[in-house]
Order: structure tokens, then sequence, then C-alpha cells
């Protein structure tokens, strides 16, 4: 559960958090490299959200989407979405 550590840290640095966790999960390099290939794709922050989700659901047999979803913080963003 990376967002209550660090949401306001990196915020107070001047950072503006991409994805962040709101509860424990497996840190497996599939959810990064699904993530960092939909930003370095040009996706929006919404679009990392869903393929980091996506690629934590299909890893994790259990886990639904919708609730593969719940796991990543959804991070305001202020000004152009990317």
């Amino acid at each position: 559960a990376s967002q209550p550590y660090f949401q306001a840290r990196l915020e107070a640095l001047g950072a503006q958090p991409l994805l962040l966790t709101t509860n424990l999960m497996a840190p497996e390099a599939y959810t990064l490299d699904a993530a960092l290939s939909a930003w370095f794709g040009g996706g929006a922050p919404a679009q990392v959200h869903e393929a980091a989700a996506a690629a934590y659901a299909r890893y994790q047999r259990r886990l639904s989407l919708p609730r593969a979803r719940r796991l990543f913080a959804t991070v305001p963003r202020p000004g152009p979405d990317r």
C-alpha cells in the first residue's frame, strides 16, 4: 500500500505520482512492464492504471479485473492529462 505512505511526500517534492497502490500486493515485474509500456506508448494516466490492473488480474488468477483496478490508486493530476 504505497499511496498512504508516499503520495503526500511525492507531491510535497513537486512530483506527480502516476501509479500508487491502495493495498498489499505481489510486486511482480509484469505489472511494471505493462504500466511502462502504456506510458511510453503515449498512454494517459488512466490507460497506465488500466494496463497495470489488467496485467495484475491476468497473472493473479483469483483476482478479478475490478478488484485489481481498486489495488491501484487513481491520483488526481493537475493540468493536462500528460
